[in-house]
């Protein structure tokens, strides 16, 4: 790792970037350096590598990887050097073949039900009724059920995340039989 990119390592973490987002911001300045290792970094260079970006990836990681070298170029005091991303029209629905349908969601409640699988019942249940991500389901304590909100942090950022008093009993009512 050269010099710069070692003082920039340091940098994220002083920012207080998690762990995963320095070594992918390291990987992707290096990358850009390997892209130019002779040349000096100027905007002829720049627009040359996020046109190559642009050829190569899809937008949203070519736009994460701009976001890298554009942290990187104010590092070293060429903030004006910084490109724009490239735009993207958001989706503002999921499509109808990804989503979930009523019959499709009771049938699995009813699968995991019958099959004796409580946990997966309830988790099935949890998900589905709060529209909380799977990886959110360790905020659901037995707290969070008694007070019937529950709090995610992720990311730097608080959620609260509601739960339905039936949803509360249940979870309760688990966690009683389970000695949790």
């Amino acid at each position: 790792m050269n010099d710069s990119l070692a003082k920039f390592k340091v940098h994220l973490y002083g920012d207080e970037k998690s762990k995963a987002t320095v070594k992918k911001y390291l990987r992707d300045v290096g990358n850009f350096l390997n892209f130019c290792p002779e040349r000096e970094i100027g905007r002829s260079v720049i627009l040359e590598y996020k046109d190559s970006l642009a050829k190569k990836y899809t937008t949203a990681s070519a736009n994460s990887m701009l976001c890298a070298l554009n942290s990187y170029l104010s590092f070293i005091g060429k903030g004006e050097l910084k490109v724009k991303l490239f735009r993207i029209q958001k989706k503002t629905f999921c499509p109808e073949d990804r989503e979930l349908t009523r019959k499709e969601y009771q049938r699995l409640v009813h699968t995991a039900g019958s099959q004796g699988k409580r946990r997966l019942w309830l988790i099935l249940q949890t998900v589905c009724a709060t529209g909380m991500r799977v990886s959110e389901l360790s905020a659901v304590t037995v707290e969070a059920a008694r007070k019937g909100e529950a709090t995610v942090v992720c990311k730097g950022k608080t959620r609260r995340i509601f739960l339905v008093s039936k949803l509360c009993k249940l979870l309760l009512g688990y966690a009683k039989s389970k000695n949790i």
